[in-house]
């Protein structure tokens, strides 16, 4: 799922991947992390537990038995031979401590042969054992002579015998008990050992854990937010109305999908767009083609204005032209009446003016008559 430097076969790309797989991605390395931490805690812990074991039960508690046998031989029997001799113990109960002794010898001997013994201690126990014999063929005499209660006997045994079999026996409890000491202290030098070595595995398990968490939660972060950038870039660019750039997709994950979205709105608005644009320009002709036809209409309407308008100054000029007409034939028939009286007064002189005054008068009415109807036309238009 780490492809920080190179794609690993048969695993998808990061850019392949869902930001909920990432996530998890991310979740799962954690938690690997922190189970191979925990793993390298436990098993150093079991170590150091087991070495702490191994110094406690293989050296320190072999440590006291062999100081609990030294002393078993040097207390329970030497010291208890010479304190018999002087009597400050009796008989029966050295006997009896002398076996108590050597059944303690036994099972704490037989209690540090059962423990892990390294090189050295075996080599020690090989030259130790056929002194322990000697020494329990010693103790049995001990015993027998405790048992007869010869005092001369155990004075000769104790002085000739018992310290020249026992000392040797003291000194190889001894270097037993040296060797566990050295054997207790290589082993903490080894554990001090192991532990710096631990110590190197555990950081560097937890630098190397950290380095590739850091680097996959920054390859994620980035995985992200560069693609939320582009796509807020693109919505910005589409709000200020560039709808020419195109959306070039890396991805299949939901960035990938937000960007195809907003690819695809981005067409749509584009056609949408080019069909308002086409759209306004025919409505714009269709505009241009109405103004024309405006145009021209005001134009006749001015014409037939203008063609009213002269007909209407001809019958003024014909109304006034007949009112012209009609006050002359008023002053005519004013100036027939004044010629028919003066023909009356001139008698039948002027008959014939009058028949030809009548004639005027009648042809006046008739005039009259024009003017009215022509006074109604000019009322009219």
């Amino acid at each position: 799922i780490i492809d920080l430097a190179f794609p690993c076969p048969g695993i998808p790309p990061m850019n392949n991947l869902s930001i909920r797989h990432r996530l998890m991605s991310l979740v799962v390395l954690l938690g690997l992390a922190l189970v191979l931490v925990g793993a390298l805690g436990l098993r150093d812990m079991a170590s150091g537990v087991a070495a702490l074991r191994t110094v406690y039960l293989d050296r320190v508690v072999p440590l006291k038995d062999l100081k609990a046998i030294a002393d078993a031989y040097a207390v329970s029997i030497v010291d208890l031979s010479h304190k018999t001799r002087n009597g400050n113990v009796s008989w029966e109960e050295a006997a009896c401590r002398v076996a108590a002794a050597r059944a303690e010898i036994d099972r704490l001997w037989k209690a540090y042969l059962g423990t892990y013994l390294v090189e050295r201690e075996r080599q020690a126990i090989a030259r130790l054992k056929p002194l322990i014999t000697e020494a329990d063929r010693a103790i049995d005499e001990l015993e027998r002579i405790l048992a007869a209660k010869d005092k001369a006997a155990l004075d000769r045994f104790t002085i000739d015998t018992l310290y020249p079999v026992l000392d040797p026996v003291s000194d190889g409890f001894s270097a037993l008990v040296g060797i566990q000491t050295d054997v207790a202290q290589e082993t903490y030098e080894a554990m001090e050992s192991d532990y710096q070595g631990m110590l190197v595995v555990f950081v560097g398990s937890i630098v190397v854990v950290l380095g590739l968490t850091i680097a996959l939660a920054w390859r994620l972060i980035v995985g992200i937010t560069a693609p939320l950038a582009r796509a807020a870039q693109h919505c910005a660019d589409i709000a200020a109305g560039n709808l020419d750039g195109d959306i070039a997709i890396e991805r299949e994950d939901e960035i990938g999908e937000l960007l195809a979205s907003l690819r695809d709105m981005a067409h749509r608005l584009r056609d949408i767009v080019t069909d308002v644009r086409a759209r306004s320009a025919a409505i714009d002709q269709g505009a241009s083609e109405i103004s024309a036809g405006g145009l021209d209409l005001s134009r006749r309407t001015e014409e037939q204005a203008a063609n009213r308008v002269e007909p209407a100054s001809s019958m003024e000029q014909m109304t006034s032209a007949v009112h012209q007409s009609a006050a002359n034939a008023h002053t005519g028939r004013r100036l027939a009446e004044e010629a028919r009286q003066q023909a009356e007064r001139g008698g039948a002189v002027v008959a014939g003016v009058v028949s030809a005054m009548a004639d005027i008068n009648a042809s006046s009415e008739r005039i009259g008559q024009i003017i009215g109807v022509v006074d109604e036309i000019a009322f009219q238009t």
